[in-house]
Parts: C-alpha cells; structure tokens; sequence
C-alpha cells in the first residue's frame, strides 16, 4: 500500500475530500483500506479525532508501470 502526506488537521482532510482522494489509517487494522475523504468527514467527530491521532495518510494510489517501447 502506497501512502502519501500525514493528515494532521480537518482543513488537510477537507482539501484531499475537495480533490476526490481517498485515506488510510494503518495502524488501526479495521481503517487500513483506503476509503474516501468524504466518507471520513461524516464520521462524528469523537471518530476522525482518533483516526487524526492515530496516523491519518492520503492514499496515493499504484499507478501500473509504462511498458518500455523499443
């Protein structure tokens, strides 16, 4: 899994809801797919203060590599 930037405040996780990303929570077995910004931003607040705490990252998803042309 491919992690970008930590996500440290709710104006860092508004911005990647606004580009269509997607987050991770690795160290918390059950947030560790990626799941939309938006979805997280309708959690209560009690929840999205765990998941900042605990290690919130954007998901920067695998691109395939580009096959070499001769």
């Amino acid at each position: 899994m491919s992690t970008g930037f930590r996500i440290t405040t709710l104006q860092h996780l508004v911005r990647v809801m606004e580009h269509r990303g997607s987050v991770v929570c690795p160290s918390l077995f059950c947030w560790s797919k990626p799941r939309p910004a938006a979805f997280i931003l309708q959690l209560p607040g009690r929840v999205i203060h765990r998941l900042l705490h605990a290690g919130l990252f954007f998901y920067d998803r695998p691109r395939p590599a580009k096959p070499k042309t001769p």
